[in-house]
């Protein structure tokens, strides 16, 4: 009780940070992750040996570099204009402002890169519509509708595996869900930016200069993994670390070392880094003080199928604010509630698919999420505020899924 005590002050922390004179989200998540080392289950001393472990542990210290290498290759896209001739592209082939804000960050959510909203808070900045939290939300909203489904993300491999269901059938299962999201995101968070078809913007500039960089990363990636893993460097951080770079040489080779060497010194950039840094201290400590764990457990100890497939994962995504963590924390518990172990074929999926998709939506409420902290902070929208705005269109989509699946096994168990 002491670990979920302390997780939900930690949580409350972070929401109130922006709110709290001199300290930043940088600050806020150190100090949860440290309120968590003392209360956590492992003990004050144990706790503090996991804190200082996982500040410099190696999958850590991947994951900095590998942000650190996407926020640079952000600002370099900025600093030579390919961010803004990609909008002035999208400007002159969607004219109505509503889809172009939405198209943006969507084409970014394409890759599967941690702070990816970073990426694409310019450019839907750059559109020009809207207030500063509609254009948060906007953004952070359809960067995240392909995480639902989409195959190339890790948390969709990591389900359909824990759940021992094909991958495909998988995805297919929670396809109908991005619909749900674009429609709801369309009518909730779009329906503020006019719908008048604005005057085609003057050509500026082709827009290899970010397409190319990007299709490179998405290219490169399973390459760079494999390459890497093969010298002892494991994990899809390393690989997309590796992969940002020959988009950053493309940048250099066409516009010069003088952008790259801008995003480097950028003070922006760091501190961006520091706050990511931070979070993922803090998810770590989530895992190992055993928060997580124990607000599953105490979900799941009801025994009630249905709660433990909606209740269970969608507390695992709250927590963690991460969707590998939310699946790695759930799916064993789910997999163990009564009846599953005899449940299989198209019904299992479906049961799982439900899962998944009550981890996606905690994950998308959660006040530890990168991207949200992260596009928050680009667009200078108060944290709490921001997930105040998120979290009715997140509810009717909550209640739309569980429509969905509800008919689904309905219809399945009749056939």
């Amino acid at each position: 009780m002491v670990a979920l005590m302390a997780l939900g002050a930690s949580l409350l922390l972070v929401l109130a940070a922006p709110r709290l004179r001199g300290l930043s989200p940088g600050v806020a998540f150190f100090v949860g992750a440290l309120l968590l080392a003392v209360c956590g289950t492992m003990g004050s001393a144990a706790g503090f040996t996991a804190l200082g472990y996982s500040i410099v542990a190696p999958r850590t210290l991947a994951f900095v570099v590998a942000v650190l290498c996407v926020f640079v290759l952000s600002a370099q896209l900025q600093q030579c204009g390919a961010l803004r001739a990609l909008t002035q592209a999208a400007s002159r082939s969607l004219r109505n402002p509503r889809l172009r804000m939405a198209a943006l960050p969507a084409l970014i959510g394409l890759l599967p890169m941690p702070g990816g909203a970073v990426v694409s808070a310019p450019m839907v900045e750059q559109c020009g519509h809207g207030s500063r939290d509609t254009q948060h939300s906007i953004n952070y909203w359809f960067r995240h509708i392909w995480e639902i489904w989409w195959p190339l993300y890790p948390p969709v491999l990591l389900a359909a595996g824990m759940s021992g269901c094909r991958l495909s059938d998988f995805a297919l299962a929670l396809a109908p869900l991005m619909l749900v999201l674009v429609i709801v995101g369309a009518l909730w968070l779009l329906r503020s930016i006019p719908a008048t078809r604005s005057a085609a913007p003057a050509n500026g500039g082709g827009i290899s200069s970010v397409l190319v960089p990007l299709g490179l990363m998405l290219l490169c990636m399973p390459l760079a993994e494999k390459w890497l893993a093969a010298v002892g460097l494991l994990g899809s951080e390393w690989g997309l670390a590796a992969a940002c770079l020959p988009g950053m040489a493309f940048l250099v080779l066409r516009h010069g070392g003088a952008s790259l060497g801008r995003a480097l010194c950028a003070r922006r950039t760091w501190g961006l880094v520091i706050v990511a840094w931070s979070m993922k201290v803090f998810g770590a400590m989530v895992g190992a003080g055993g928060s997580a764990v124990v607000l599953a457990d105490c979900i799941g100890v009801t025994g009630s199928v249905v709660l433990g497939l909606t209740a269970v994962p969608l507390a695992a995504g709250l927590a963690t604010g991460n969707t590998v963590a939310a699946v790695s924390v759930a799916f064993p518990l789910v997999a163990a509630l009564p009846g599953m172990a005899a449940v299989d074929g198209q019904e299992r999926v479906w049961l799982f698919a439900a899962a998944y998709a009550a981890a996606f939506l905690g994950y998308m409420l959660s006040p530890v999420h990168m991207c949200l902290v992260l596009s928050a902070e680009h667009f200078g929208s108060p944290l709490m505020s921001s997930w105040r705005r998120l979290a009715t269109p997140l509810l009717v989509c909550g209640v739309l899924g569980a429509g969905y699946f509800v008919a689904a096994l309905t219809l399945f168990s009749a056939a």
